[in-house]
């Protein structure tokens, strides 16, 4: 299985939303007492580009994106929180997904 964690993630600060920091620390917290990190491979990865998220976004929703979390924007959706660690925490996860998907398509791994 394929384990993609880090600290970046942790600093797309959501305050009291459900998706937050503490959520992280908590799966973070089950994965390990369940032995899950043991035998997981923490591969290393890159951030995703603009061009690549272009494959499934629109230039001009991506760059929205990018200038809320640059302001700091808070609550910018009814169910979307940003701050200015969301654009970088969400280009890495974006990253580990497209990063996850070659490596089962190539049968490096099973899961991720």
């Amino acid at each position: 299985m394929l384990l993609y964690a880090s600290d970046w993630f942790e600093k797309h600060d959501t305050g009291q939303h459900p998706e937050c920091i503490a959520r992280i620390h908590n799966v973070n917290r089950m994965l390990e007492t369940q032995g899950w990190y043991a035998r997981a491979q923490r591969p290393s990865w890159v951030a995703a580009t603009v061009d690549r998220c272009q494959l499934n976004h629109d230039l001009q929703y991506i760059e929205q994106l990018h200038a809320w979390c640059m302001k700091d924007a808070g609550r910018v959706e009814s169910d979307t929180v940003v701050s200015t660690g969301t654009w970088e925490a969400s280009m890495l996860g974006v990253g580990a997904a497209c990063d996850a998907v070659a490596r089962v398509a190539r049968d490096e791994a099973d899961t991720a």
